[in-house]
């Protein structure tokens, strides 16, 4: 479920779990885009004794054309997934102890772009959604991590 025809790439996530693994970090988000519409996840990791809630996000949807999050099968509908839905069988073969992958939020019908900004004490990032007349109204998904802590809040 990575844009109709796109996927991850669980080769290369294995290799990142691999690298965090042996020096015993884990970042605390993971940006991507190339999908064509904006997906958000959250995988709950262990790492040194700690249970860490880390934000995936891809966005692709600034300004090509925007792909349905999934692929309807030949003569059916495709059955869209609900926001929290979870997706554990994408983690495949994980490196690092994984105990859960969530389809948080998704935006497959129009473009958009992200928000980031840091602070020393919180990461935040926001989906903002073109043609709106003001960036409240144009933001349609935000998540912050806290540096310290790596708790994480969705809004």
């Amino acid at each position: 479920m990575s844009g109709g025809v796109h996927r991850g790439s669980p080769k290369m996530l294995r290799q990142i779990d691999t690298i965090c693994n042996k020096v015993g970090v884990y970042p605390h988000a993971f940006l991507s885009g190339h999908a064509h519409n904006y997906q958000r996840y959250t995988r709950t990791v262990r790492m040194n004794s700690k249970d860490y809630d880390v934000p995936f996000i891809v966005c692709g949807d600034g300004g090509h054309h925007v792909n349905t999050i999934v692929k309807a099968k030949r003569g059916e509908r495709a059955q869209e997934p609900f926001f929290g839905t979870p997706v554990d069988y994408l983690d495949v073969k994980p490196v690092v102890q994984a105990k859960g992958l969530l389809l948080e939020k998704y935006n497959d019908r129009g473009y958009g772009y992200l928000r980031i900004s840091v602070d020393k004490h919180h990461l935040s990032i926001g989906f903002h959604l073109v043609g709106q007349t003001s960036i409240t109204q144009s933001r349609y998904d935000k998540v912050t991590v806290n540096l310290a802590t790596h708790e994480m809040v969705s809004n």
